[in-house]
């Protein structure tokens, strides 16, 4: 018995013969191919890989014998996939597969600039709203003498505005 924990690469259903490509996190070879000649039940077969979320759920595929394949799907029922020939074959990881993984980083990193962008615009946006209010503050603080209540309000506001600003520029 044959098993790996893996994803969903891709799969491919023609006249009866299935072609599965999996996925495993780590390993010598990382890449297993699972051929089925004379698929049974191929419309069965068919309808629950196309439910699999490639490259996302993780799969136990185990070989169970000369003839058949299971793949348990996290949260779905067990995928049997039975036929008069079984192939498991492993390799290394292919072209595709560094140029999958470089896209997918890219993508990544353009998403987490983006984010950060976006973040550090909206802190702008709150920093300047917040000079100006102190700047107003400041200047309503001035006609009250300093002894007074309205004088005392202004300034523990001015002092709460600088705490915040002071957090934001660390």
């Amino acid at each position: 018995m044959t098993a790996c924990q893996a994803v969903l690469d891709t799969w491919s259903l023609a006249d009866g013969n299935l072609r599965v490509r999996f996925t495993q996190a780590s390993g010598d070879a990382p890449v297993v191919y699972v051929e089925v000649s004379g698929l049974e039940n191929p419309s069965h077969v068919e309808h629950h890989l196309g439910g699999i979320d490639p490259f996302n759920d993780e799969l136990s595929v185990t070989r169970t014998g000369p003839s058949e394949v299971t793949i348990q799907p996290e949260y779905d029922p067990v995928i049997v996939l039975r036929g008069a020939k079984v192939e498991w074959r492993t390799s290394a990881f292919e072209a595709a597969d560094f140029e999958r993984t470089a896209r997918l980083n890219e993508e990544w990193g353009k998403s987490q600039h983006e984010a950060w962008s976006n973040a550090n615009a909206r802190i702008g946006a709150v920093k300047h709203l917040l000079v100006d209010q102190r700047r107003r503050l400041t200047e309503k603080a001035k006609s009250h003498a300093p002894e007074s209540t309205a004088r005392l309000l202004y300034d523990q506001q001015i002092s709460f505005i600088d705490r915040v600003l002071s957090k934001l520029d660390t």
